[in-house]
């Protein structure tokens, strides 16, 4: 994966490689964080001009960050806002514009996942359509798989229909990612992508034309599921994505509210 990253509606770099940076830079003054760390890149415009002389930068309103992934020359997602973006130090910039690092202060610590990069990479060459292969991850590997999943996911493949069951192991939904990851394979299959969140679960499902004799999804194992999916997973998330989600309320029952406000019968086992 490549970022094109545009500050308002200009160009100002492509960059090899993102990541989020908690806390202080103590070689710059004790600047707060969090921050936005680009690396690899080839910067253009005022930031190609900044990053030689680092004279201070005068934010504007058009300042806000807007950052596209890209794949070769496709782009995979739409823009990503990540706020205003003011620089802050840059290492290794030279004259043609490559710079080895530069870095932003930031509103937000997690534009892209940690281990997305390695995720998108292995995407191609593991057996990706294994089942449930994010079960062996941890967390952070399972979040930066279901944004992966997401970037890749393209049409339902021809199908427009729900089937009239479905089956989700609660085994596979032990937290956050893992839920929508066990969702999105027992509904699309390998690599299935069903949203994200609650209101993309819902948008996905609405895609779908709903057959006549109605449609079930049955949880097995959903008492696991449900232990592990509680408020203060939920909340864990949320603090990451800034969703605005009731703190009180188990994610499972969430999840089966989505499920049954559009004519799906949900069974627990």
């Amino acid at each position: 994966m490549t970022y094109t990253l545009h500050l308002g509606e200009e160009l100002v770099g492509d960059f090899g490689s993102l990541e989020g940076i908690a806390g202080e830079l103590h070689t710059i003054g004790q600047v707060q964080g969090p921050f936005l760390s680009f690396a690899e890149g080839q910067l253009l415009g005022p930031l190609r001009r900044w990053a030689l002389d680092h004279r201070r930068w005068r934010p504007e309103e058009h300042d806000n960050g807007e950052i596209q992934i890209r794949a070769g020359d496709e782009v995979i997602s739409g823009s990503l806002h990540v706020g205003p973006l003011e620089p802050v130090v840059a290492f290794g910039a030279r004259e043609s514009g490559v710079v080895h690092e530069i870095i932003f202060k930031a509103p937000c610590l997690d534009a892209v996942p940690q281990h997305a990069q390695e995720e998108w990479e292995a995407w191609s060459y593991r057996d990706s359509l294994a089942p449930a292969r994010w079960l062996e991850l941890s967390t952070a590997r399972r979040r930066a798989l279901l944004f992966v999943t997401r970037l890749a996911s393209r049409s339902h493949a021809g199908q427009t229909c729900l089937l009239s069951h479905y089956v989700v192991d609660g085994r596979l939904a032990q937290d956050y990612p893992g839920l929508f990851l066990a969702i999105g394979e027992a509904i699309e299959g390998p690599r299935g992508y069903m949203g994200a969140d609650l209101d993309a679960l819902a948008d996905r499902l609405m895609d779908y034309t709903h057959p006549s004799s109605g449609c079930t999804i049955t949880w097995e194992y959903g008492e696991r599921a449900r232990l592990a999916l509680a408020a203060g997973e939920w909340r864990r998330e949320g603090w990451r994505t800034s969703a605005d989600i009731p703190q009180e309320a188990c994610l499972f029952s969430a999840i089966n509210t989505v499920f049954r406000d559009l004519g799906i019968d949900v069974v627990v086992q």
